[in-house]
Formats: C-alpha cells, structure tokens, sequence
C-alpha cells in the first residue's frame, strides 16, 4: 500500500473543513475586502507549519515562496505576505477552536478509539502558578513566611518540575 502524500493530506483536511463549513449556524462574515485567502487553506498551512516547527512568518513566507506546489494545492492565486499571515493568524483561534471541537465529534463516532468518555491530562506540559519553593525548603514541607500564592500540589521531581 502507497503512502499519503501532502496532496492526498490537503483534499482530506479540504474535505472535513467544508462539511464544518456545512454544520456551522453562525457564519459570521467580516466586514470590508473578501479575503485572498481562504480560512480552511490558511488553517492548513498554519498546522503544516506547526508541525515543521516553522513559526516566524517571514520564515513562513519564505518557505511557501520555495514549495509552489504547495501554493497551488492551497489554492492560492500569490504567495501570502508575512504581514497577511500575521494578520490573519491572530484572527483564526474561533474558527480553529470550533473545528478542533467538530473534528473531536466527528473521529468519535467513526472509532472508538476516539471517544471522549475517557479524558487523559498530562501535568507535565503546565508550568506550576506562583513563586519558585526551593528544592531544600519543598523537601521538609517549609513554607517561607513571604512565599504567598504557593501551589503546593504541583507535581516535582529531582530535576525539577514534571
């Protein structure tokens, strides 16, 4: 059996973006121009760039102006300038939060591997709030006097916080 390619990636993610597209009520349009580019191609690209550890949008641009086949799977007419990927990367974290959740509801009822009865966190990946509790002081449970707002349920080990 072949492997995906990047194209067959794009028509798949292409795909599940019109069908949220199609379940969404509230479609909110934004004022002014039509935008160039499109809110699932945009999407896409950002997610590919996340998972190249690509973040700096000239970076970005750069890139994408050295894979044209990537600009036309995206099905855009130019390369994007970085002040454009800049300016509608702030604005896609609605649109990015209801889709993660359509997805979510969608993988859920094709497996039940995905079900979401069953929530793992994983600690680890959350810096502790509050000031620092030396190691020497956390070891014999002393709280400093001027130590406030200490989370002392945060989970330690010897190098430091899990």
């Amino acid at each position: 059996m072949q492997a995906p390619s990047l194209h067959d990636y794009v028509r798949a993610y292409f795909t599940l973006y019109e069908r949220f597209e199609q379940e969404q009520q509230n479609t909110t349009l934004h004022r002014g121009h039509p935008f160039d580019y499109k809110m699932k191609a945009l999407i896409f690209f950002f997610t590919l760039m996340q998972v190249r550890r690509i973040k700096g949008f000239k970076t970005q641009w750069r890139w994408l102006s050295q894979h044209p086949e990537v600009v036309i799977w995206l099905g855009f007419e130019t390369v994007p300038v970085r002040t454009t990927l800049s300016r509608r990367y702030k604005t896609l974290y609605p649109t990015l939060q209801a889709f993660v959740a359509y997805l979510g509801q969608w993988a859920e009822t094709h497996s039940t591997e995905f079900d979401s009865h069953v929530l793992i966190e994983d600690g680890s990946l959350f810096k502790a709030h509050g000031p620092v509790w030396h190691q020497s002081d956390r070891l014999v449970q002393h709280v400093p006097d001027k130590l406030r707002n200490l989370d002392q349920e945060a989970t330690w080990s010897k190098s430091g916080p899990l």
